[in-house]
């Protein structure tokens, strides 16, 4: 995974993963593999019945937490099966609190059946959230994540009935004036709309719903990415009413003899039918089925927390930055530079396998001005990419070698071309302009300060000859441009070829050093560059 992608970072998730029962063993291999290790999402139950298990969180950098209550009070929680008792709870955020998190996150379920009681419930429990975190002298980030219950398959929960968005806004309203009371924050993680959709697809029962939804998107036009838009889910609602179908009807229970005609019966999950219909039965009256702590064991780690932070400290004095002359292929224009950064991290990673281990991230380019926008910049630059110190060797045989080098142009593909190790304090670059628009950039050197004297050096060619101040800047040191010729005679198109500073912003000299019909046709522009 980490060569193929490039890796620097690994997400371990699952509903629970706190409870896997070789964790300590699983983060410890992966410690110096790699850069970063996220861990979603957690139970509270687990905190308290392993309180190391924060400080060991705690040694690998860990200071947000995510943790599941769903239920805002007991009685809802048992509802849910969710198997957490009030005591390991309020024993849990007291052990996140003395870790000093940043940040907790709890996420909640709607259900639709809250009631008045359940928020007095709700409210008392922020009350003794707020008295641990004082008592801690904590300052944790508390966030409240809302998403309204979506009931599936092969679940307990799929015999009952689901409730209409309009509920579910109802409790999302009174969670939200809860939470800002006790100055907490609280989010809705899912749209009631976009939940009403969902819920109707996974318990899709009928062909008629088929054919709504076909509708709907050729109506529409709609890819989902994000969130449900209005014209598909007005058009979804009333195509279900156009074939016969009301939402309270598609929202309704059913029976365990009902529930084997369904469709997605047929499955083989090695789960009886009857063991989920037993069990609704006993949510349904708030009895909990399940889950005791008592019988999760969880393999102890061999190391303590302090050994963690000693290997972590070692793994970070042991990393060195590395810098590499690549030339950048069109396929990279328009894209963040961090992306060939990793596509040549991937490439090293296959060309030579042991360096897997080594490659910890990409650092930075020439010509990223903020890694988080993409370059316009094809060809010359360096790339920097941090490893751990054992790569030294290997990378220093393979750059000399000519197979690893060609093996590692070969994984770049269209992405570009490694040439060389590079010590990217000493490389200078010029750059081509070509742009199909017309040049005129006094307003751009005059707001930037760079006084020049436009020189002629030939028909059609001129060249700036800045002053000692425009220099100090650190712009740009030499600029010059060749008007082209159209048919009609010269135009102001130009060539354009430069040296640029440390301090040029190349985005911001085509944006404004051009003049340009369209808003975005600077994009058209062709800047290539060279190393010198």
């Amino acid at each position: 995974m980490k060569a193929e992608m490039g890796l620097e970072k690994i997400n371990l998730f699952s509903f629970n993963f706190n409870m896997y029962s070789e964790f300590y063993k699983l983060v410890w291999g992966l410690l110096p593999v790699f850069k970063e290790i996220g861990l979603k999402s957690q139970r509270f139950d687990m905190f308290a019945s392993d309180e190391d298990m924060v400080l060991y969180q705690n040694a690998i950098g860990k200071t947000t937490f995510s943790c599941a209550l769903e239920g805002i009070s007991p009685r809802l929680r048992r509802y849910l099966n969710k198997n957490l008792d009030d005591n390991a709870l309020y024993k849990s955020l007291e052990i996140i609190f003395r870790a000093r998190a940043r940040e907790l996150k709890i996420f909640l379920l709607s259900t639709g059946i809250e009631t008045d009681d359940d928020f007095q419930k709700f409210d008392r429990l922020l009350d003794g959230i707020k008295k641990r975190m004082q008592e801690s002298d904590a300052s944790s980030r508390i966030i409240f994540s809302v998403t309204p219950l979506v009931k599936f398959p092969w679940t307990p929960l799929e015999f009952d009935r689901a409730y209409p968005p309009e509920d579910h806004d109802r409790v999302a309203l009174k969670i939200k004036r809860i939470v800002d009371s006790h100055k907490f924050q609280a989010r809705e993680a899912m749209d009631t709309k976009e939940y009403l959709i969902s819920q109707i697809l996974v318990r899709a029962s009928d062909n008629r719903i088929t054919k709504a939804l076909l509708r709907s998107l050729d109506n529409t036009d709609f890819v989902y990415y994000r969130k449900i838009n209005a014209d598909f889910y007005n058009s979804f609602i009333d195509n279900l009413k156009n074939e016969g179908l009301t939402v309270d009807a598609l929202l309704s229970g059913f029976t365990l003899e009902e529930s084997l005609k369904k469709p997605w019966a047929v499955f083989e999950t090695g789960i009886d039918r009857k063991f989920l219909w037993d069990v609704y039965q006993k949510n349904i009256n708030f009895t909990e089925v399940g889950l005791s702590m008592d019988n999760v064991k969880i393999e102890r780690p061999k190391v303590s927390s302090e050994k963690y932070k000693d290997l972590i400290i070692d793994i970070k004095k042991s990393e060195v930055d590395i810098s590499f002359y690549a030339r950048i292929g069109d396929s990279c224009r328009g894209l963040t530079r961090k992306y060939f950064g990793i596509a040549l991290a991937r490439a090293l990673m296959k060309a030579d396998e042991s360096l897997i281990p080594y490659f910890k991230r990409y650092v930075s380019s020439r010509w990223a001005i903020d890694e988080s926008a993409p370059v316009w910049i094809i060809g010359d630059d360096v790339i920097t990419l941090s490893w751990d110190k054992g790569a030294l060797p290997i990378l220093s045989a393979g750059l000399n070698n000519e197979n690893f080098v060609d093996a590692v142009n070969i994984h770049l593909a269209r992405w570009g071309e490694l040439k060389s190790a590079e010590d990217k304090n000493r490389a200078s670059f010029k750059l081509k302009i070509e742009s199909p628009c017309e040049f005129d950039g006094s307003d751009y050197f005059k707001k930037k300060g760079l006084k020049y004297t436009l020189r002629r050096s030939g028909e059609s060619s001129y060249y700036f000859e800045f002053t000692k101040d425009a220099l100090k800047k650190n712009a740009m040191s030499q600029f010059s441009y060749v008007l082209i010729k159209s048919g009609s005679g010269i135009s102001n198109r130009a060539s354009i070829d430069m040296i640029p500073g440390s301090k040029f912003d190349p985005e911001e000299f085509l944006k404004e050093a051009f003049i340009y019909r369209r808003k975005n046709d600077w994009v058209k522009a062709v800047v290539n560059s060279a190393r010198i």
